[in-house]
């Protein structure tokens, strides 16, 4: 027996969308060895997330650290 889901007109189901601006639409690609690869998922795995947050994680610490190197030199100044 299958179940029918009866959807009200106008209302969409799934998750909001997020506020304009801040969800992530723009990919990066690049290319690394297999062992870089490998290294990449075993921490992944250790840290139980997928591959691809992993790598999301690692560009954003590295991009909040390179800004806070900047705020630090234009206070320094």
């Amino acid at each position: 027996m299958s179940t029918v889901r009866k959807t009200t007109p106008g209302v969409s189901m799934g998750r909001p969308p997020k506020p304009a601006g801040t969800g992530r639409n723009r990919r990066v690609v690049t290319f690394v060895t297999e062992d870089e690869h490998a290294e990449l998922k075993a921490l992944a795995r250790k840290e139980g997330i997928s591959l691809s947050a992993l790598c999301n994680d690692m560009v954003t610490t590295a991009l909040r650290k390179e800004r806070h190197k900047r705020i630090k030199k234009i206070h320094v100044r």
